[in-house]
């Protein structure tokens, strides 16, 4: 839960090309949890060999999505000054522990899919072992949204919101030996359910405002911008007319990208139609706000 999750400088920190490239740092990564960073997962920069490739496989990186885990890496692909990070072979279901000789596995029928998302996981139990307890944490949370002793209970959870989740499923057997498994599970929303967020925002904002609700309204922006946008409402002479104004026109989407959208707001100005940006971020948690308009 960093800014950056690992970063390696290389020899080449004050951008001499005489530098030794011996100097390079070159870590191997393995097995590691490198994920929930706001910048990147890993970044190298600053070799003087840029041949170098770092070894970074066999981690987990919060997704299976490829071009996700690239957005997170930072290297010669970003920059002509940094060697290459080779990921690829990022973990999909990871077992913890098991104390047992053969281990108990569990595996999920989906593990990426549109929300809402509902997946069922089975418990693989090759040597039969006795069971006594299974628990199960599907979103990360900490908390147990399966907890039983009954081994018949259907292990299964519906994902309603886009975003990472890692299940974390902790079978004890009858004698007391505990198997912990891990999952990754990647639900997602198509362009379609994306723009209806957007719309059911922006609509809901609208609809605050026109009942002279600021304080609800801002709750639709990000909180970098409510005290702005809440002294622009504050100021409007009549807000309910401008509002009932801006209803007429309409949100077309423009781009559309994992954590960032806009849309033009489409006004018909005296037979001229004029579009303005409405830009919309999506907060950590997965809810969209509005950036600005």
């Amino acid at each position: 839960h960093n800014q950056n999750g690992l970063w390696v400088s290389g020899g080449l920190a004050t951008h001499d090309p005489t530098q030794d490239p011996t100097q390079d740092s070159r870590p191997v990564m393995h097995h590691s949890n490198l994920y929930d960073n706001s910048n990147c997962h890993y970044s190298a920069t600053d070799f003087a060999d840029v041949t170098v490739t770092l070894d970074a496989q066999t981690n987990w990186w919060g997704t299976t999505d490829a071009a996700r885990i690239e957005r997170d890496i930072y290297d010669r692909q970003d920059d002509a000054n940094s060697p290459v990070i080779d990921w690829q072979t990022a973990q999909k279901a990871i077992t913890v522990t098991s104390t047992a000789t053969t281990p108990i596995t569990v595996a999920a029928d989906r593990y990426t899919g549109l929300i809402p998302l509902t997946v069922n996981l089975t418990i693989n139990n090759p040597s039969n072992i006795s069971l006594a307890h299974v628990s199960v944490d599907f979103d990360t949370d900490g908390t147990l949204e399966i907890d039983t002793a009954d081994l018949t209970t259907p292990l299964s959870h519906s994902y309603d919101t886009q975003g990472d989740a890692v299940v974390t499923v902790s079978i004890t057997d009858v004698e007391g030996r505990v198997h912990v498994n891990k999952l990754a599970i990647l639900a997602e929303e198509s362009p379609e359910q994306v723009v209806a967020t957007l719309t059911a925002v922006w609509n809901s904002l609208l609809d605050k405002l026109m009942q002279g609700n600021i304080t609800g309204a801002l709750t639709h922006l990000n909180t970098n911008v409510q005290t702005k946008y809440e002294a622009v409402f504050n100021s409007i002479p009549d807000l309910a007319a401008t509002v009932a104004d801006m209803e007429k026109a309409y949100l077309a989407p423009s781009t559309l990208d994992d954590d960032n959208a806009e849309f033009l707001l489409i006004r018909n100005e005296g037979g001229n139609y004029y579009g303005y940006p409405v830009l919309f971020t999506r907060r950590g948690d997965g809810a969209w706000l509005i950036e600005g308009m």
